[in-house]
């Protein structure tokens, strides 16, 4: 049986994410403490969120939730966005099923 490659985190960027969004810390100035690129750093994001760190985002940028509010405020403006994917995309699914 073949084991799945586990990707290492970025434990850099892990220690530099701040708790509470009045604290968030733009994509910019992450990814230039880590001396990465913007994209890469969404990939390691990705990669520690997929790894079960709860890194939030908004406009002001990255943060651990400091409080259940900042969480849920978090999960109500991405349900909102996948409700918007789905009405936006169903025209074309609906062509693409024919």
């Amino acid at each position: 049986m073949r084991q799945r490659k586990v990707k290492s985190l970025n434990t850099v960027m892990l220690s530099l994410i701040p708790i509470g969004a009045e604290n968030a810390i733009s994509g910019k100035d992450l990814s230039g403490k880590i001396g990465k690129d913007v994209r890469a750093l969404r990939a390691d994001v990705h990669d520690a969120r997929a790894a079960g760190y709860p890194i939030l985002s908004d406009v002001t940028g990255y943060y651990m939730p400091a409080t259940k509010q900042e969480a849920d405020a978090f999960l109500g403006a991405w349900k909102r966005r996948m409700n918007s994917a789905r009405v936006t995309t169903a025209p074309v699914r609906r062509v693409a099923n024919r």
